[in-house]
């Protein structure tokens, strides 16, 4: 058994043979499915249909689990799930300081992974598609997962309490997440009809947010209309638009939100170069009326699971002038 040589930025050498002793028996049948995650469990068999089609089943409880997607080990550790592994966040997870690190989201040590001899790696499908094949194989499944709006946090706890026979943790957890959601969502006016453009701020450049990102999920719960939707996609993106103040101005959100990809002081350098030092900026309503706001990675970046409430309350407030 060997890895493919990778064309992209991860660590590659296997050692043969490493995976004789893997526990659990999975079982791979490719599907077309451009859904959500759906899951099916029988009394024999686990079995979870992925974000890129894969169905992947388990005769046994996956036991030796490692995460590559930082929603998915929050989740597992609000779970009370412990991972044999994980990629390194920068956030404080509880209860995963000291396990093993198999490199970072974008740049992931398969060697590493291979050598925990899990029967579970949950990826995410901007980083860890590429890794499927490989890593199948070395007969380990990589389950390609996303979590992205509130009910991407209910599907994918649903199937983890499936898989792990975790039912009736999960089943609490939804519960309270979803009592809390419905509390702030009464106390808010989801009518008043304002609009919102969220900005992804990189050391590359400004993007607009046309969907798939959590804190524009979070803003249209809240009653935000996203000025961005209709807007042509970027190339290389199709879930972003390219950025220009000429599209700002003309499009005149009431409410703009701007999110840090990676250091917050570059993130910084880039508002105040290429948005405030722009003569149109002040020209924006959304500047006018003190309604620009930069956003906390830890809340809308990453998808807050359980927590989705915090998330929205944050917003909230923001939007009530609290």
């Amino acid at each position: 058994m060997k890895l493919k040589t990778m064309g992209q930025v991860f660590s590659a050498v296997l050692l043969a043979g490493a995976l004789n002793g893997c526990g659990t028996e999975a079982m791979y049948e490719d599907k077309t499915n451009e859904g959500t995650t759906e899951i099916e469990t029988t009394a024999s068999t686990r079995e979870i249909t992925d974000k890129i089609g894969q169905t992947i089943q388990f005769k046994e409880t996956p036991k030796r689990i490692v995460v590559l997607s930082p929603e998915f080990l929050m989740m597992l550790s609000e779970l009370d799930v412990k991972v044999a592994g994980a990629i390194t966040t920068g956030m404080e997870i509880p209860g995963v300081k000291d396990i093993p690190s198999v490199g970072r989201i974008n740049e992931v040590n398969l060697e590493e992974v291979v050598a925990l001899q899990p029967d579970l790696v949950i990826g995410q499908p901007n980083f860890h598609t590429s890794l499927v094949e490989d890593l199948k194989q070395n007969e380990i499944p990589l389950a390609i997962l996303t979590m992205t709006s509130f009910e991407n946090v209910k599907e994918a706890a649903q199937m983890l309490g499936n898989v792990l026979d975790i039912e009736e943790q999960v089943a609490t957890k939804i519960a309270e997440a979803e009592k809390e959601v419905g509390e702030i969502l009464s106390t808010v006016d989801t009518q008043a009809g304002h609009t919102v453009a969220i900005l992804n701020v990189t050391p590359a450049g400004i993007s607009i947010q046309k969907e798939g990102m959590t804190s524009l999920e979070i803003a249209e719960m809240l009653g935000l209309n996203n000025v961005a939707a209709s807007l042509p996609s970027s190339p290389k993106s199709p879930t972003s638009a390219p950025y220009s103040m000429e599209e700002l101005v003309a499009l005149q959100p009431d409410y703009l939100f701007l999110m840090i990809h990676g250091a917050e002081e570059p993130g910084l350098g880039m508002i105040e170069a290429q948005l405030k030092k722009n003569p149109s900026w002040t020209s924006l309503e959304a500047v006018k009326n003190d309604r620009v706001h930069i956003l906390p990675s830890e809340k809308f970046l990453t998808n807050p699971g359980f927590n989705y409430a915090e998330s929205l309350q944050y917003m909230a407030d923001l939007i009530n002038g609290n």
